[in-house]
């Protein structure tokens, strides 16, 4: 499941609603687009793409060749009016559905709890050397770089994470958000890291 959002509770929910039915995250640099964008979508063949709607353009864009590919990606779109992105992708011949669709959709069985060493997400490098690569990491190895987090930093549920960074990242993966929810701490996300208002967050989140 490519997971290509801005930073928003939709992000984490997509995260671990795909950890808990078997599916592999892909969480996916959203500043990418075009061969950047086709590369990391080929490399990985996402049966699903949870997508931010001012980024649906991105993937109408490259379309044709992802139409071509033997599984067709299903598009969820985020957001509460995204009935013209959701013609966009369908007149390219896509599945396109609202994400909040996935709330009232009937449920399935829960599939066995899988195994730690089995493949959770595949994370992109940054792409300094050529086309990013896609880092394979297991369940247990996601888990215990956060575990050693909350350990490093002494983590408890009275604390509070002020974090800005982006959810496609694993500093904000395994290093803010599963460690918070390992200890039972508490965090305020936010769009993106700024500056300017960063003593302003602190005070306002209570920030530990």
């Amino acid at each position: 499941l490519t997971i290509y959002l801005d930073n928003c509770s939709e992000y984490i929910l997509a995260w671990f609603g795909a950890t808990r039915a078997g599916v592999v995250e892909v969480p996916t640099n959203n500043s990418y687009f075009g061969d950047f964008l086709l590369h990391c979508t080929n490399v990985t063949g996402p049966r699903g793409i949870v997508v931010s709607p001012n980024y649906v353009s991105r993937f109408v864009d490259i379309g044709k060749s992802l139409a071509e590919a033997k599984v067709k990606p299903c598009f969820f779109v985020v957001g509460d009016k995204v009935d013209e992105e959701l013609a966009a992708l369908r007149a390219l011949g896509f599945t396109a559905e609202s994400f909040s669709a996935l709330a009232s959709a009937q449920p399935l069985a829960n599939p066995p709890v899988q195994e730690r060493q089995e493949l959770g997400a595949i994370l992109f490098t940054s792409g300094t050397t050529g086309p990013s690569k896609g880092v394979m990491m297991s369940h247990a190895q996601l888990y215990y770089f956060s575990e050693q987090c909350v350990d490093l930093t002494r983590l408890t549920d009275k604390d509070v994470y002020l974090m800005g960074n982006p959810l496609f990242h694993g500093n904000a993966q395994f290093l803010c958000t599963y460690p918070v929810l390992i200890a039972g701490a508490s965090m305020w996300l936010y769009p993106k890291f700024s500056p300017t208002k960063f003593s302003e967050r602190c005070a306002e989140s209570g920030a530990t």
